[in-house]
């Protein structure tokens, strides 16, 4: 995290937000062209699973097939189609008449309709930069040539879904339930997710309320709570999720949302003083000397440099992106405090989920290998481990496209960055940059590759920056803890930097400086890697081994001898909440932090579910009285 993330869209508030392109010397001409901001996708369906050579499959138009008279009625009436095929035909001639003339007499239309269309069917930019007079020939070609290396066995399953747009929050109707009122406070509202999962758990029956003034909450829908926390593959059962795991009565989730600051809470998550934004001046820590609980969505660097309301009280637990506080005595008391690790990718994966658990056909129309650019990245925040990888790809590109700029499917090595940092590329003619809240795959439609560069190598800091470049469909170029980042995504669907590094027994850093940062020559070995694999359609087709790329058991995860990962030892929890998968499952006796903060919650509330099962009965006994009495 690099700052307060209001929606939830590839944009980073206040840091890694935008994509930079920068080009050296002797780059690839295209390599200049800005990526497009609109047109059409390739209309050709295909998915992505890993097969052999030549297997990519097409929607067959069978445009050559002789016309064929239709029999109705018993009698032949070719000339009945053949009329209205006609009447189509001058129906259609004048709905373009008028476009034309809709679109300020019909230039920026005509211009469009007579743009030559590129190998991956997108609209080539008019520049003449954008494209060569050798190139051409191939990339027209290239409508009819096949990339081998990703799939194409046609999906046997339906969508997902929809992605799941921000859609407007309608309250809940009071019937009367007991509830527990959440209130956020600064940047606590990062963790609003884990934070109804464990009160789900702890309290299962009992509303639950989102208070924050500050805060827009129709960026969340939250009523996919009460349909996806319990699905797992596929599955919905319901059930009350118990401490031990257990199940019991089965009880509705309902979890409301209120920016009226005029809300009492029952307990308080705090985050860190640091992000203010939409705060009145004094209205901070005004709710006083309540149960709460501590959050930090950024790097353990900033720990020290933050503030927090006086409580007379340690906090219920604290819960981290990061494991950099892990067994710290000097941080928090772990016998009065739980410390739950939630990395953020967590509750961003949960809002695209869409495009990460089926890939094959959220991207079927967009598919990765057939896109123009090779590499993308956003950032608006600068640092030097990130341009430094970022020159090494454009270093790299250089050396493995020189002898094609262009393939025969209209692709290039080109290595793009859209933001501030390294800023090579307009976003489009009007914008210099992405807009605010662009989705990751509108941002990254273009590209094969993304990179996803955390602050820090920090143990256990994973955010939303691997989320966002996997949910654009490209492989994910990840830099961070990838021990951690292999409890989120499964093995091999991201390009690991710290594993490739050690597969090639190669150790970043300034040898004389034990624990330097990477140099320059580090960067080039890993983009030598990427360039080298983009050229080899067949080793890029093994990331999409897996259309779900979210990692649905943690818990299985096998590690080398050299880099363990114990819980217990190394992290207190797996990462908390999963998607998609029962909270019953992940608060078990093996679960540890997760089943004791649950206990801690339950303990803290014990009245609530008294409440609850005295409401339970009134409304039980009401259903009786009302039932007809039996003859």
């Amino acid at each position: 995290m690099d700052g307060r993330a209001m929606d939830y869209g590839a944009t980073d508030h206040g840091g890694d937000v935008h994509l930079t392109l920068e080009s050296d010397d002797g780059a690839p001409a295209n390599a200049n062209a800005p990526p497009r901001a609109g047109g059409s996708r390739r209309a050709r369906w295909m998915t992505m699973g890993v097969t052999g050579r030549g297997a990519r499959r097409r929607l067959a138009l069978d445009a050559g097939s002789a016309p064929r008279e239709l029999e109705w009625g018993g009698r032949y009436r070719g000339w009945t189609v053949a009329c209205a095929v006609g009447c189509a035909f001058l129906a259609g001639v004048a709905l373009a008449l008028a476009l034309v003339a809709s679109t300020g007499a019909g230039g920026d239309l005509r211009r469009l309709l007579a743009a030559p269309r590129d190998g991956v069917g997108s609209f080539r930019s008019s520049s003449p930069s954008s494209s060569s007079s050798s190139s051409s020939s191939s990339a027209a070609a290239a409508v009819r040539t096949p990339l081998p290396g990703l799939a194409l066995a046609e999906p046997t399953h339906e969508p997902a879904g929809p992605a799941h747009e921000p859609a407007q929050h309608t309250a809940i109707e009071d019937d009367g339930r007991p509830s527990v009122t959440v209130g956020f406070e600064s940047s606590g509202d990062f963790y609003w997710l884990p934070v109804v999962r464990l009160l789900e758990a702890a309290l299962p029956g009992v509303k639950i309320t989102l208070a924050d003034p500050t805060y827009d909450w129709s960026a969340v829908n939250l009523a996919d709570l009460t349909t996806s926390s319990s699905r797992h593959n596929g599955r919905h059962d319901r059930y009350d999720a118990q401490a031990d795991g257990s199940r019991s009565a089965m009880r509705d989730l309902r979890v409301d949302a209120t920016s009226d600051p005029s809300v009492e809470p029952d307990i308080v998550v705090e985050g860190p003083d640091i992000f203010q934004a939409g705060r009145d001046e004094g209205s901070r820590c005004s709710w006083g000397d309540k149960p709460w609980v501590q959050t930090t969505a950024e790097p353990s660097m900033f720990f020290n440099a933050w503030e927090w309301c006086r409580h007379e009280s340690d906090p219920v637990m604290r819960l981290e992106t990061g494991l950099a506080h892990y067994n710290q005595n000097l941080v928090y008391d772990p016998k009065k405090t739980t410390y739950v690790w939630s990395p953020y990718a967590m509750t961003h994966a949960w809002l695209m989920r869409d495009h990460l658990a089926d890939r094959l056909n959220a991207f079927k129309d967009n598919p990765p290998d057939l896109r123009r650019h090779m590499v993308g990245w956003a950032s608006g925040n600068c640092q030097d481990h990130r341009a430094q990888i970022f020159r090494a790809l454009q270093r790299a590109s250089n050396r493995g496209w020189r002898e094609g700029r262009v393939d025969e499917l209209g692709r290039d090595g080109a290595v793009h960055a859209l933001g501030a940092c390294e800023h090579n590329v307009r976003w489009s003619s009007a914008d210099e940059y992405p807009p605010r809240g662009t989705k990751p795959w509108e941002l990254y439609k273009d590209y094969r590759w993304v990179l996803a560069l955390e602050n820090s190598a920090e143990p256990g800091y994973v955010t939303e920056k691997l989320v966002n470049a996997m949910a654009s469909g490209a492989v994910p170029v990840y830099y961070g803890d990838s021990r951690a980042a292999r409890k989120v995504f499964k093995r091999g669907t991201f390009v690991d930097v710290l594993e490739i590094w050690r597969l090639k027994g190669h150790v970043p850093g300034d040898p004389e400086v034990p624990g330097s940062p990477p140099t320059e020559s580090d960067w080039d070995v890993i983009a030598d890697y990427v360039v080298a694999i983009d050229r080899d359609p067949d080793a890029y087709a093994k990331f999409f081994a897996h259309s779900n790329a979210l990692n649905e058991t943690p818990e299985s995860e096998v590690y080398d001898d050299a880099v363990k990962f114990e819980i217990g030892v190394d992290y207190p929890n797996e990462p908390f909440p999963q998607i998609d998968r029962p909270v019953g499952e992940q608060i078990g006796p093996d679960s540890g932090a997760t089943r004791e903060a649950v206990w801690r919650l339950r303990d803290l509330f014990r009245k609530k579910l008294d409440e609850r099962d005295a409401w339970e009965l009134r409304r039980a006994n009401g259903a009786a009285q009302k039932a007809p009495a039996r003859g």
